[in-house]
């Protein structure tokens, strides 16, 4: 993460996102046809052997060609330096992982169209988000690529706002990320009464208490 005067830029956590539920699913994906086609090699020499390594070799290749269409756009969001989120005096942009599509969408919120910036609890688990809610929601959704509304939605219906950043992505907490945001840009939030907790206007888990501003806080 980098401070610069009065800007926050959060850069992905590579080693976090690999070892975290994204890093596991793509593993999930690729290890079990790969184990198929190297039994199937063990034991080529009997029918049932060259049976499982014709269907694992072709499994293999079915799998390493969707699991590319969908590594091929993590491999860019991860290698090409560039931050997931960043905050500056114009409002707040997050670069949307390729979850739910092969695109890397940048999305852009002006403070003036901020209604909220909280913490939340994803579900039962451990994973915090930080959510991100526009004023107008139904405009805000008008201008998302299709291919994220599903996403959207479901952040929407969970969280209360369409934006949600997990803790999984990044190098620090949400806690310490929202505390840092709310510290550093106290004027925008004031000018544009912004809330530091969540609105309640969808039916959501119960919300997960944000701890104070430090004032004690200047960077990461």
């Amino acid at each position: 993460m980098r401070d610069v005067g009065r800007c926050i830029a959060v850069y992905p956590d590579a080693r976090k996102i690999m070892l975290g539920r994204q890093g596991r699913l793509l593993l999930s994906t690729v290890v079990p046809p790969l184990v198929l086609s190297a039994l199937g090699i063990w034991k080529r020499g009997s029918r049932v052997g060259s049976k499982i390594g014709n269907i694992g070799v072709l499994v293999v290749w079915l799998i390493l060609g969707i699991w590319g269409v969908l590594i091929l756009p993590w491999v860019i969001f991860l290698i090409v330096r560039k931050p997931i989120v960043q905050v500056n005096e114009q409002g707040i942009s997050y670069r949307m992982p390729p979850f739910f599509s092969p695109f890397i969408s940048t999305l852009a919120l002006p403070w003036e169209q901020i209604a909220a910036l909280y913490v939340e609890r994803a579900g039962q688990g451990d994973e915090h988000m930080l959510c991100v809610l526009p004023r107008d929601v139904d405009a805000f959704l008008e201008g998302v690529h299709w291919l994220n509304l599903p996403l959207m939605s479901l952040c929407l219906t969970g969280f209360g706002a369409p934006v949600a950043i997990p803790a999984g992505l990044l190098p620090l907490t949400v806690e310490e990320l929202h505390a840092q945001i709310c510290h550093q840009f106290q004027e925008q939030f004031e000018r544009y009464a912004i809330s530091a907790h969540e609105l309640r206007m969808f039916p959501s888990i119960e919300p997960v208490e944000t701890p104070g501003i430090d004032a004690s806080l200047g960077s990461f």
